[in-house]
Order: structure tokens, then C-alpha cells, then sequence
């Protein structure tokens, strides 16, 4: 969500938060575009969320153990 946030305050063209701005604009002739978009931008964060989950498993076997000691 924050690169959705950071690419609408930039002025980037053609990403996620571009067009949920533009498609806010025109909500008065098609609401569907805005929430097309809101909903393809949370579902590739899930998406994202879930690869990088996916890839935590494998690469955290190899990591070495560190004991801790408190006092």
C-alpha cells in the first residue's frame, strides 16, 4: 500500500494508485473502475505477501542458530 500511496504523490503514469485517482474522477459514469483497481491493488499485495512467505521456508533452514543468554 505504501507504493500505491508513494506513486500517486510522485506523478508516476500507468501504476495501481495512478489509476485509482483517475477512475475517482470519473466514478460518476462507471464505479466499477475504481473498485476494479482498489481490489487488483490489494490482491497483488496478498500475492506479493504470500510469494515472499513462500520463500522464507527454504531460505530459514540454512540460517545458523543464535543462542541467546539473559541475565
Amino acid at each position: 500500500m505504501g507504493a500505491v500511496v508513494g506513486e500517486i504523490s510522485t506523478g508516476t503514469r500507468g501504476g495501481i494508485g495512478r489509476l485509482i485517482i483517475e477512475y475517482s474522477r470519473e466514478a460518476t459514469s462507471d464505479p466499477a473502475k475504481v473498485y476494479t483497481a482498489m481490489l487488483g491493488a490489494a490482491l497483488l499485495g496478498l500475492f506479493v505477501a504470500g510469494v515472499v512467505s513462500l520463500l522464507e521456508v527454504p531460505l530459514m533452514r540454512h540460517r545458523r542458530h543464535v543462542e541467546v543468554v539473559t541475565l
